[in-house]
């Protein structure tokens, strides 16, 4: 799978940390490093983090917020590539809980969305409540015959 560029110099630099431990592990345990580092001691340094930062934690958890940001960001792009990196089984968890509302999407949906045109003719807008009158019509008919 790719990395950001900004990721992969970040995961580097943790690996040269590891310093060559042999480990099948990203994050070892400290004391075991054949066996994962445990949820809790990563809770506890990004709680740190956001201490060291003078941050608040944000709503919503302490990591989920982080996976609705990372979704919220890819929306527009194809759910399932969306899915398949952020490591969703399926879309249905991701376009219920991950993908948010936003005011830029919202913007885009309301004033950005392409038009239609009848048969793909420019000029000829498509208005799908209204019903034309017989003369509109006539002349649609007669000017796509």
């Amino acid at each position: 799978m790719p990395l950001a560029p900004d990721a992969r110099r970040v995961l580097k630099a943790h690996l040269a940390r590891l310093d060559g431990q042999t480990t099948p592990w990203l994050f070892p345990a400290e004391r075991n490093p054949d066996k994962s580092v445990c949820v809790s001691t990563m809770s506890h340094r990004l709680r740190d983090a956001y201490e060291k930062a003078e941050l608040t934690t944000l709503n919503g958890g302490l990591w989920h917020p982080w996976r609705r940001k990372w979704a919220t960001e890819r929306k527009g792009m194809p759910l399932k590539d969306v899915a398949a990196a952020g490591g969703w089984r399926d879309t249905t968890t991701l376009l219920k809980s991950y993908q948010q509302v936003d005011d830029e999407t919202l913007v885009q949906v309301v004033l950005a969305a392409p038009k239609l045109y009848a048969n793909g003719a420019e000029g000829k807008k498509v208005t799908p409540l209204l019903t034309p009158s017989e003369s509109e019509e006539e002349r649609f008919k007669a000017g796509n015959a």
